[in-house]
């Protein structure tokens, strides 16, 4: 679905150009698996303190449960396992223009390390094709034997996306498109249509492209009350052209959708990368290994263009209580989406609220 979209976006009414695309499938592994041994050492091994806490507990009932079963582990999991296996060697003369990559659901137990490797990664490819070579990255659907993690490996994916440091890098998100009982999204055109539109403006540099979502630009507390807290959010385009109406949508296979309020704030000042325990589809393991933190869910959402108020209770009545943090769709599959125009939604985000605030908006 992806050459097909790029194709027909790239030749449209003109003579067709012949486009090429080299697959390396490699089921089930971590992003370490795809390293080349050079690069493994770059990057430190996850450890469970930095990890989500629970997380290690999860990784031991796991490993326990492979065991019991006779599964043993995953020859896959191994370092360079899908370099030395896949096709990457073989390529390596090949004149490659781009690289999409689609990986992370095995990586939700050490997120902690998943930026560096990605980085890691994207030096490896630029060392053998050349320093400029676009590489556009997916942000992973939900997974659902996630426990609640899913969004830290989000997270850690959409530091490349950020940093000023690695040039020429692309995204596009299927976190809006999981099934609970798929863990590949079942929509898999949409997944193509948004990596072509990300390769048209990151690959072949089209100035008129939409390629993303809605992007936050600002939040704000704007008023208080005794018993409630109004936040404004600000968001716009990162391109040059801004796909509005923006508007709030249920995500791919929701259940509850825009039922669900999806922003979360906390009124505790420190917050630390905490997760929500949640079910886990699976009799040999349990999610219930950490204390779910105080989040509190907001109750009102109205959106004007760009400008989203959302209403949210303090947990405690009384002026001067104001949230500290919010996350916007920061769970493992979320049910309400912030969509532009075009259908491509708001990443999610976990960002802290400046403390000053304007009582008049």
């Amino acid at each position: 679905f992806f050459a097909l979209a790029l194709y027909k976006a790239q030749n449209g009414s003109s003579a067709p150009r012949p486009m090429g695309l080299v697959t390396d499938s490699q089921p089930g592994v971590p992003l370490v698996a795809f390293l080349a041994p050079s690069h493994v050492p770059l990057c430190p091994k996850p450890q469970c303190t930095s990890l989500v806490p629970g997380s290690c507990t999860l990784l031991q009932q796991r490993k326990k449960a492979h065991r019991l079963h006779g599964l043993g582990e995953k020859p896959g999991h191994h370092y360079s396992f899908a370099y030395n296996r896949g096709t990457l060697q073989s390529v390596r003369t090949l004149p490659i223009r781009a690289v999409i990559f689609y990986q992370g659901e095995s990586d939700i137990l050490g997120s902690s390390v998943y930026n560096c490797r990605q980085r890691a990664l994207v030096s490896w490819i630029r060392s053998t094709w050349g320093p400029q070579v676009p590489f556009i990255f997916t942000v992973v659907a939900g997974v659902k034997e996630a426990c609640g993690t899913a969004p830290f490996v989000r997270q850690e994916q959409l530091k490349l996306r950020n940093a000023p440091t690695v040039p020429f890098v692309g995204c596009a998100t299927a976190h809006d498109l999981g099934h609970p009982d798929d863990i590949h999204p079942p929509d898999k055109r949409e997944v193509g249509r948004r990596l072509a539109l990300a390769a048209q403006a990151v690959v072949y540099g089209l100035p008129n492209v939409i390629h993303e979502g809605p992007v936050l630009q600002s939040v704000k507390v704007l008023n208080e009350t005794s018993s409630e807290v109004t936040v404004l959010f600000r968001f716009g385009s990162r391109g040059p052209i801004d796909a509005q109406p923006y508007h709030l949508g249920g995500t791919s296979n929701c259940v509850q959708c825009c039922r669900v309020n999806p922003f979360l704030f906390s009124f505790v000042d420190q917050v630390t990368d905490d997760t929500t325990a949640v079910p886990l589809h699976s009799p040999t393991v349990s999610c219930n290994v950490s204390t779910p933190p105080k989040w509190t869910r907001g109750h009102h959402i109205s959106v004007d263009q760009s400008r989203v108020e959302v209403k949210v209770s303090p947990p405690r009545n009384g002026p001067g209580v104001l949230p500290r943090y919010v996350r916007f769709s920061y769970e493992d599959e979320p049910q309400c989406g912030f969509y532009n125009a075009h259908g491509l939604p708001a990443l999610p985000f976990h960002v802290r609220i400046p403390e000053s605030w304007d009582n008049h908006g």
